[in-house]
């Protein structure tokens, strides 16, 4: 969140145990422009910046270490 985002976001989730994560960034070519992998609780709360790419859509996936995918369109409007 927000979604349009001016290029900075948070990603948010809850987990029903701890463990790693990794956050990828592609645009709608499918390129990677940001990878990051974190060590988490039971709650991610992870501060995104894209400020410095240009604006349009944007997909996020976050991988967790269990196997688990979720994936989300993200709107960058500036």
């Amino acid at each position: 969140f927000p979604n349009p985002t001016d290029g900075r976001f948070f990603l948010s989730a809850n987990l029903s145990k701890a463990q790693a994560a990794n956050i990828t960034v592609f645009n709608v070519l499918g390129e990677t422009v940001l990878t990051k992998k974190i060590n988490t609780g039971k709650q991610i709360l992870e501060a995104i910046d894209l400020s410095d790419f240009s604006k349009g859509n944007y997909f996020v996936k976050l991988r967790l270490e269990d196997g688990t995918i979720k994936q989300m369109k993200l709107a960058k409007v500036n």
